[in-house]
């Protein structure tokens, strides 16, 4: 599914959910190379996508991370003539190491907004293992 193993993925939402640190997240990040960084942040667009993200979450994801908006994570996600999963990927691309750094916290919380929307929508009875994550692996 992502190119990530499924530990790694679990990580990721745990971290996006508040029920992990992310802390750890961030630094399991900081000691990948730049390819596994642009793994992990092709792995959360593409989480963000599959959660349904839109433009209209970009506001609740910049307050929700203190993401500047003048960021380049945040401006390539507000451009208005590309499709938004086009956005995302983007994003996902981008360099430095400190725009990558900045980009794992917006993806972040952009998947988390939707995410939550997504589960909400869901409702009880859920089958979806990665809703319901406060369960053991």
């Amino acid at each position: 599914m992502f190119d990530l193993e499924p530990d790694e993925v679990r990580a990721l939402n745990l971290a996006a959910h508040d029920l992990d640190a992310r802390d750890r997240l961030s630094a399991q990040f900081e000691v990948r190379d730049e390819g596994g960084q642009a793994r992990m942040l092709g792995a959360l667009a593409s989480m963000a996508g599959q959660a349904g993200a839109t433009e209209g979450d970009l506001p609740a994801a910049l307050a929700r991370s203190g993401a500047s908006p003048n960021w380049t994570p945040s401006r390539v996600l507000a451009l208005a003539d590309v499709r938004f999963a086009e956005r995302l990927h983007r994003v996902s691309a981008l360099r430095p190491e400190h725009e990558r750094r900045r980009a794992l916290v917006l993806l972040l919380d952009l998947f988390a907004v939707a995410d939550a929307r997504r589960r909400e929508a869901c409702g009880e009875g859920c089958n979806h293992p990665w809703h319901r994550l406060g369960e053991a692996p």
